[in-house]
């Protein structure tokens, strides 16, 4: 499969936020997100917070810290941003997460989707 040109790109997900250090997202994000920016000039760059980890993870309350300062910041930058984080948090985390403690299971991935889905449909309803 040929890449496609980087002018034809018109949509970037960014889904950014495990396996980081405390404050790390915050630092990061700003030099991401300017990449993708001047890498994809024509394209909506928008910003997935993720899901987060369950109790036993190790890193649980540093993931969480990290992905809602991603989440926040990306919005007031103005970038889009679906926020798979609070749905997920609102839910049995213990059951949509896999024994990793932070990838989904498939009711977990199916889940996601949905919220993913939902967002873009709320978006262009079409």
């Amino acid at each position: 499969m040929a890449p496609v040109p980087a002018e034809q790109v018109d949509l970037v997900f960014i889904s950014h936020g495990h396996n980081h250090d405390v404050g790390e997202l915050e630092r990061e994000a700003p030099l991401l997100f300017a990449d993708v920016t001047e890498l994809f000039p024509n394209a909506a760059v928008v910003n997935i917070a993720q899901n987060p980890e369950r109790e036993a993870s190790p890193h649980r309350a540093t993931q969480e810290s990290g992905v809602i300062a991603l989440r926040n910041w990306s919005v007031r930058q103005g970038y889009p941003t679906i926020d798979v984080f609070t749905p997920f948090s609102e839910q049995d985390v213990e059951a949509l997460i896999d024994a990793t403690l932070y990838h989904p299971t498939e009711q977990g991935y199916q889940f996601w989707s949905d919220v993913v889905n939902g967002a873009l449909d709320a978006a262009d309803p079409q």
